[in-house]
Formats: structure tokens, C-alpha cells, sequence
């Protein structure tokens, strides 16, 4: 498995997040050496990497990815130096926009709470908190956290009030 350009494209911190449970599970791992081919011999498929090396391999699995196009960022002033847009606490960027964020439902709120995909809610919501933007597939129950969390942290009063107390 090659990883050679995960870190330039995730950072150090997130690719551990990928890499960890690949190696935790047996998985060797040739960083920073890429795949040239593969040949079909007598005895199986051979991946041939770009140092010379060979791996015997039953099963290859090609996945391909892009490098970020950074340019509209920077020219819009943001801070890319980590290799991702920079923000402060509230999520918000140095030119005052909102970051988006988008984890609803993804393959890591399902690792960090060992749910499948039809139970990954709570945890999309938990991982939206604090951001300014955010993209979800189940609107209302998400609408409905934002809503609450404003009401909570004093920016939004009651939809309605009452006089009584449940």
C-alpha cells in the first residue's frame, strides 16, 4: 500500500487516522513508495514498484485521489501554511468567512462510535458542533441541534414560551 502523497494531501494528523488502523490490522505499508504496474505471472499478479521491488499480491486495489486546488484560497488571503484553511475557535477563517463543515454521516463518525451508516446522526451533529456552516443529509433533526445550541448559548430566544415547566 502506498501512502505517498496522503500526508501532502491530508496532513500528518489525518493521515495517522488512515494509516493506524490499516497497520493495526497487519497491513504493511510501503510509504513513499509508489506502484508502477502490475504483471500476471504463473503464480499470481505481482505489483511492481517504482524503487524495484515486487509484491506478490491475490487481490489489487486502486485508488486515486487529487492534490487540492489552493489557488482561489489563496488569493482570497487564507492561511494555508498546515495544508488546510486555517480558523480560529468560533471556525471562522482570518477574512471572517465560516468554515463549511460537512461530516454528516461519514465512514469516521461510524469508526469513532462503532455505529452503522443508519445510526451515525447523533454523531454528525456532535461533530458539527461550533462550526458556522454546515452540510447535512438529515435537515431537520440538524436544524433542530443548531436551533437548541443557540438557545442554549443565549443567541436565539424561544420559538414560544410558556408558562409551564415540563
Amino acid at each position: 500500500m502506498s501512502l505517498s502523497g496522503a500526508a501532502q494531501v491530508l496532513g500528518d494528523q489525518v493521515g495517522t487516522v488512515f494509516r493506524d488502523p490499516h497497520a493495526d490490522h497487519g497491513v504493511a505499508l510501503r510509504l513513499g513508495v509508489g506502484a508502477t504496474g502490475t504483471e500476471v505471472r504463473h503464480d499470481g499478479r505481482t505489483v511492481l514498484l517504482d524503487d524495484g521491488s515486487e509484491l506478490p499480491t491475490d487481490v489489487v486495489v486502486v485508488g486515486v485521489g487529487a492534490l487540492p486546488r489552493t489557488e482561489l484560497a489563496e488569493a482570497a488571503g487564507l492561511d494555508l501554511a498546515a495544508g488546510a484553511v486555517a480558523s480560529d475557535a468560533a471556525l471562522r477563517t482570518r477574512t471572517g468567512w465560516p468554515v463549511l463543515m460537512a461530516p454528516s454521516n461519514k465512514t469516521f463518525v461510524g469508526e469513532m462510535l462503532d455505529v452503522e451508516l443508519e445510526d451515525r446522526l447523533a454523531g454528525t451533529l456532535a461533530a458539527r458542533d461550533g462550526a458556522a456552516v454546515c452540510r447535512a443529509h438529515q435537515v431537520r433533526p440538524t436544524w433542530h441541534v443548531v436551533e437548541m445550541a443557540a438557545g442554549i448559548n443565549g443567541s436565539r430566544p424561544p420559538a414560544r414560551t410558556s408558562v409551564w415547566i415540563a
